[in-house]
C-alpha cells in the first residue's frame, strides 16, 4: 500500500495506479456478443423509441389520481423519440386495454393509459428496456 503522500505525488505528476484487484475476463468483449444475446431482442423496441430508466434502475411508469382521486391513469414517462410508435407496440401486447383509453401527450412525449396498469406495463418494458 502506498502512502498518502506518494499517491498525491504520482496522481499529480499523472501516473496512473492499476488496480490488481479487477477481473478482466467479468464481461466480454463488445465484439464477442451477438444481438441475439442481448436482454429484449425481438421486435418490439426496434422502433426508433427508447424508453429511459430512472436513476435507480427503475422503469418509468407511474399512477396519476386525478377527479378528486376517482380517476387513475397510467403514465409512461421519459420516452425519447417516437411516442406513437411506442403506443401502437404497446397496444399490440396489451390487447386487453380499449384503444380509447390510450392517449400520447407530445409536448411531454408521454402516454397516459385510463385505469391501473403498472405491473403489466412494467414488465413489458422492464423486458424490453
Amino acid at each position: 500500500m502506498l502512502s498518502r503522500s506518494v499517491t498525491r505525488s504520482l496522481y499529480r505528476s499523472g501516473a496512473r495506479l492499476q488496480s490488481t484487484s479487477v477481473k478482466r475476463d467479468l464481461f466480454p468483449l463488445a465484439s464477442e456478443v451477438n444481438q441475439e444475446d442481448l436482454v429484449g431482442h425481438n421486435d418490439f423496441g426496434s422502433k426508433k423509441y427508447f424508453v429511459e430508466r430512472s436513476r435507480v434502475g427503475n422503469i418509468p411508469v407511474y399512477t396519476d389520481y386525478r377527479g378528486g382521486g376517482n380517476k387513475i391513469v397510467t403514465e409512461i414517462r421519459k420516452i425519447q423519440g417516437n411516442a406513437v410508435q411506442l403506443k401502437k407496440d404497446l397496444q399490440a401486447k396489451l390487447p386487453e386495454i380499449p384503444e380509447k383509453n390510450w392517449r400520447v401527450i407530445p409536448q411531454s412525449n408521454k402516454i397516459e393509459i385510463k385505469g391501473h396498469y403498472i405491473s403489466e406495463l412494467r414488465r413489458i418494458l422492464g423486458e424490453t428496456f
